[in-house]
């Protein structure tokens, strides 16, 4: 794989700056998905809690 970077962008410095970016990219996008995740638990938790807001219990029909 080096020699076919070296071949397609000719010094090994430039392969080094290609490999760079790509590895920056990367951890780009593993952080933006992390953040996503959590933010999607987030919202799951937020709307899993949002229809009993004073964690009343409903009275059975039984006891009514």
């Amino acid at each position: 794989m080096g020699h076919a970077l070296v071949d397609r962008y000719g010094t090994p410095e430039e392969v080094i700056a290609v490999l760079n970016r790509r590895r920056h990219m990367k951890a780009v996008g593993v952080l933006v998905g992390i953040v996503a995740a959590v933010g999607i638990m987030i919202a799951a938790a937020a709307a899993m809690y949002s229809e009993e807001p004073t964690g009343a219990k409903p009275i059975p029909e039984a006891l009514r």
